[in-house]
């Protein structure tokens, strides 16, 4: 896995925090939007599906603020773009939806996919958006002359094949985990979503600046031992992969990702 960082300027962080507070949600909202339109482009799906973390810590618990441990929990966010409409409507409808998902954080994936019509064998999302806002009291800033104060990085690891981390500050902080023409193509249109959104008017010119944005070509390596499908089956997966690689062929030995593949185009193939 690969992971592709981009810090947004502070002028267009604070044209998207004043955009929040005219429409009175948060950033993490926002994000979650972008995120919807570039899944939407590249799933070329007008409903679609993606999860998201909960902070878990719900403030009618008795001294929540004093207990140490991750509440954290995942859920699916699910998403419906109609490019006509506004963005102030996509912001609304997503901010909504997220303050009812908030009664339910406590509620297992299992539970909630035993639910659903999905199969067991499938997730119920592929990529997870994980918001992070923390607060750094003033005391923490108070230390003892002896004391150092220094950051700690640490590689951040999901079992899904595409992660999304928005940090928020100064300068909101996007980092991309999957393969690296993935993660590289990912950060960079939403990126550009996020800088176009305090101006835009309707979700069709948002998801223009997709289409029009060049896109990172993944890396082709077609097996050197060519097997050609002798199956019906073999032939029609290998007729979809060729569509979905633009490749004059594909065997029977060609493996998925090392031909480019990634969580997204793994999408649109099924």
């Amino acid at each position: 896995m690969h992971e592709e960082t981009r810090a947004l300027t502070p002028e267009v962080t604070a044209a998207l925090s004043d955009l929040a507070r005219r429409q009175k949600t948060t950033l993490n909202v926002l994000v979650q939007a972008a995120w919807s339109l570039v899944l939407s482009r590249h799933s070329s799906e007008r409903d679609v599906v993606f999860g998201a973390s909960f902070a878990g810590r719900p403030a009618d618990l008795p001294g929540v603020e004093g207990i140490v441990g991750p509440f954290v929990s995942n859920l699916p966010v699910r998403a419906r773009i109609d490019a006509a409409a506004p963005l102030t409507e996509l912001l609304r409808a997503m901010h909504s939806k997220l303050f009812d998902l908030n009664e339910h954080q406590f509620t297992p994936l299992t539970q909630i996919q035993s639910w659903s019509e999905l199969p067991w064998h499938a997730r119920l999302f592929e990529s997870l958006l994980v918001f992070q806002n923390y607060v750094i009291g003033d005391d923490a800033l108070r230390l003892d002359d002896d004391a150092i104060l220094a950051d700690a990085v640490t590689p951040v690891r999901t079992n899904y094949p595409l992660t999304i981390v928005a940090e928020q500050g100064a300068q909101l902080r996007l980092t991309v985990i999957a393969s690296e023409a993935a993660a590289a193509e990912v950060c960079a249109q939403l990126a550009t979503l996020l800088a176009a959104m305090p101006a835009a008017d309707t979700l069709g010119g948002l998801l223009d600046l997709l289409s029009a944005q060049r896109t990172v070509a993944p890396e082709r390596r077609p097996s050197a031992d060519y097997t050609p499908p002798q199956t019906v089956t073999e032939r029609a997966i290998a007729a979809l992969w060729q569509e979905a690689f633009g490749l004059d062929r594909v065997g029977v030995r060609d493996n998925f990702f090392d031909l480019g593949g990634h969580s997204l185009l793994m999408v649109r193939v099924h």
